[in-house]
């Protein structure tokens, strides 16, 4: 089985002198880096943005970018609306992208990627596959570009068989957008998410949005 099968891949690994690896936290100071990389002069310094936000490679660049194109966002907010706003703005500015890349329908993409990240994460998966994108008008050229890695919002898997989102956090915050929970009451939310660990991020997601649209 696939577990068997992960097990000797990394036993052999090991056999061989590899270890297996993590992403470690940056520090200050590369992080800087990366946010002088993309912001230059306009840089003034980390205090004022949560660690979880910069904390690691990716996480740091997409909160650069998001500043840089939006230089009116402030860290004079919470961080859940900090977050929220980012994860917002860059899936829009990279779902636009994908969406030109391959001549699909402005908006096309937008409109129903919130229902495919929530139908593969509530099937305890975050690939998604050929068949998810046969309704989409370009859906099949999409699919396939990705798969060569030449959508930046995506990246291949499997071998090239399927693809993932960017960022698993922008997968959840997009699933996210799916579920419509009355009131403060997340009783049935939290059960699902008892049943099912990959829920856990959507409903953080869920619960951030809510606290952001507070005035």
């Amino acid at each position: 089985g696939a577990n068997v099968t992960a097990f000797n891949i990394d036993g052999s690994l090991a056999t061989l002198g590899f270890e297996i690896s993590t992403i470690l936290p940056l520090d200050e100071a590369l992080a800087s880096e990366v946010f002088i990389h993309v912001l230059g002069d306009e840089f003034s310094g980390l205090d004022d943005f949560p660690e979880q936000l910069r904390d690691r490679p990716l996480m740091a660049s997409l909160l650069a970018q998001h500043l840089k194109a939006n230089p009116t966002a402030t860290s004079d907010v919470s961080n859940s609306i900090l977050e929220v706003s980012m994860m917002d703005s860059m899936c829009q500015k990279l779902i636009a992208e994908a969406e030109h890349d391959v001549g699909m329908p402005a908006g096309h993409l937008a409109e129903h990627l919130p229902s495919l990240c929530a139908a593969s994460l509530e099937a305890e998966r975050r690939e998604l596959v050929a068949e998810n994108f046969h309704g989409l008008t370009k859906g099949q050229e999409l699919f396939e570009e990705a798969c060569l890695g030449h959508i930046r919002f995506f990246e291949p898997t499997q071998g090239g068989s399927a693809i993932q989102i960017y960022h698993l956090r922008m997968h959840e915050a997009l699933a996210s957008k799916t579920w419509k929970i009355p009131g403060a009451d997340v009783g049935q939310e939290l059960t699902r998410c008892s049943k099912n660990s990959m829920l856990i991020g959507v409903l953080r997601y869920v619960l951030m949005g809510k606290m952001a649209a507070q005035p």
